[in-house]
């Protein structure tokens, strides 16, 4: 299903993963959301920023401002620097850090099976 979604449109999405920025991933159709500030589990209602005109291997991106968290994730917690949310810096702040730690051993994993030679390295569980 190819979704049409324009700038300013409101969705409420359900967010799937995180991108490598650490902004969360949503789908709507074919389309893939970023969201930042948003988690992973999380029902949220956002509006368009940005539809980018390119796709790739069949799949669009569009970039959306959070406007409400409705449902959110049991693995958000309070962000131990208080400037966290206005300057946009540190986004996996406000997720529980055994949450962090499985995301960064699954983007090592990931990286590492785009190298045949490399694929089969087993990667531990991350300490930091």
């Amino acid at each position: 299903m190819t979704a049409t979604v324009e700038k300013g449109q409101k969705l409420l999405l359900r967010c799937e993963d995180l991108d490598r920025e650490g902004a969360a991933t949503a789908r709507h159709g074919s389309l893939v959301l970023h969201v930042a500030g948003a988690l992973p589990g999380e029902q949220v209602r956002v509006s368009v920023a940005h539809v980018s005109p390119h796709e790739q291997t069949g799949t669009r991106h569009a970039w959306a401002e959070l406007d409400e968290i409705v449902q959110a994730s049991p693995e958000r917690v309070d962000p131990p620097c208080p400037t966290q949310g206005r300057c946009g810096a540190c986004p996996l702040m406000r997720w529980s850090y055994p949450a962090q730690r499985l995301w960064k051993r699954r983007l090592v994993a990931q990286a590492l099976a785009g190298y045949p030679d490399l694929a089969a390295v087993e990667v531990k569980e991350c300490v930091a």
